[in-house]
This record gives structure tokens, C-alpha cells and sequence, in this order.
């Protein structure tokens, strides 16, 4: 099922030209504790939290919920309060490891103020993807995927697809890859796991910003 997230604000982007060189900074071990303190609070206050994304080369670090249904936390706080901001979500689907799960998919609204997905546009910088990682903050372990492929997607292209068949995961590679209009230097094959990050474009509402990340360490 896709996630319309068809209320998106409209933003206005100001971004680094695609072909701009950039230095993209990683994750300090100061940022780390941070976040494991807050993971600490979140996991003691919310049973829905499922843990925590962190982007070099984006603002982006936040909580994850994950409900039984893709639409909960659309329009949902941690608290379960409406909240038109919604809360950046798991897909449902998702629910073994993330080393176990061929493409772990994760949705976040396009906001204004930088929040929430709204500057993963970033990475469409080619300097700027081929640098940055994504940390998956879950249970006990990190896992560091490394981003390989960003584009616009129409909601017709199952990129969200979880469960596969035969050869229907290296059929999605294929895809991704074909539509990639940023690329770095990685080609993931059948045994990788992938990450899949997905926002509005506000700009058509059958269109997401996508950024696909391959798995490369566990910490």
C-alpha cells in the first residue's frame, strides 16, 4: 500500500547545486551520546518508538514510531495526539532486524523549518551522497547504511515493497538504479539489504523523493 502523505506542506527549496563540491562531516561520538540518551527517554515513555535515524549531510535525526497500519502516525505524535506534522514512521511491514529485511522503508513528512524528511534533499548532491551514511539507531546495535541512488518516484513504482519473490528483489535493484538521478559509486546486488527513505515532493502529490541507502556495517 503506498503512503500518500498527501498533506505535505509547500516548501520552498534552496539547495547546494548538484554538481557544488561539499564536505559532508560524520557523526560525532558527542551526537552519538546524545542520542542514545534520548533513545533512553523515548523508549521508557512510548511503546510505539521504534528507534532512531540519524543523516550526515542532512539536519535530519529523529525518533521512529511503527503502528500496525501505515496511516497511524501520519497525522500523530508519539503521544497519539493529532498533530498535523505526523511522526516519521517504520513501515508495518517491517519487522525483523534491519540486516534481516531485504528494503526497510522509512517515511517522513516534507516540513517546513528543515524538519522531519525536509532536507533530504541534500543528497542530491553528487559530492554530498556519495559522503553521507545513515545511521539506524535499533535495540542495541547501529546500523550504518551507506546511500547509493536518489530520485523522484511515481507512487505506481512499488519502491516500498518489503516482501519478495524469486528474483522481484533484484528486479527492484534494477529499477532503483534505472531511475537514479543521483548516484555514488555503490551497486547493491540480491544479498544486500537496503534502506529506503521516502518523503513528498510537494510538488505533485503522485511523486515521493527517495533515497535508498545499502547496509555496510553493524555496530
Amino acid at each position: 500500500m503506498a503512503v500518500t502523505l498527501s498533506t505535505c506542506v509547500k516548501v520552498k527549496k534552496t539547495l547546494v547545486p548538484k554538481d557544488a563540491i561539499v564536505v559532508v562531516k560524520d557523526m560525532s561520538e558527542s551526537k552519538k551520546d546524545e542520542i542514545l540518551a534520548q533513545i533512553s527517554d523515548y523508549k521508557n515513555k512510548y511503546d510505539d518508538f521504534y528507534g532512531w535515524i540519524y543523516v550526515t549531510g542532512t539536519s535530519i535525526s529523529l525518533p521512529l514510531a511503527q503502528s500496525k497500519d501505515n496511516e497511524y502516525y501520519l497525522r500523530r505524535d508519539f503521544n497519539k495526539i493529532y498533530n498535523m506534522n505526523g511522526t516519521s514512521f517504520i513501515d508495518y511491514t517491517n519487522t525483523r532486524y534491519p540486516n534481516e529485511e531485504p528494503n526497510l522503508v522509512v517515511y517522513g513528512h516534507n516540513l517546513e523549518n528543515e524538519k522531519q524528511f525536509s532536507t533530504l534533499f541534500n543528497l542530491k548532491n553528487k559530492s554530498a551522497i556519495k559522503q553521507s551514511k545513515i545511521y539506524l539507531f535499533y535495540k542495541d546495535k547501529i546500523y550504518i547504511y551507506k546511500p547509493f541512488s536518489g530520485y523522484v518516484a511515481n507512487v505506481k513504482f512499488n519502491y516500498i515493497q518489503t516482501r519478495f519473490r524469486e528474483d522481484e528483489f533484484e528486479t527492484l535493484l534494477s529499477q532503483i538504479l534505472k531511475n537514479s538521478e543521483t548516484k555514488s559509486d555503490i551497486l547493491p546486488t540480491k544479498e544486500d539489504n537496503i534502506i529506503t527513505l521516502s518523503t513528498c515532493t510537494n510538488e505533485n502529490k503522485n511523486e515521493r523523493f527517495v533515497i535508498n541507502g545499502v547496509l555496510n556495517e553493524t555496530r
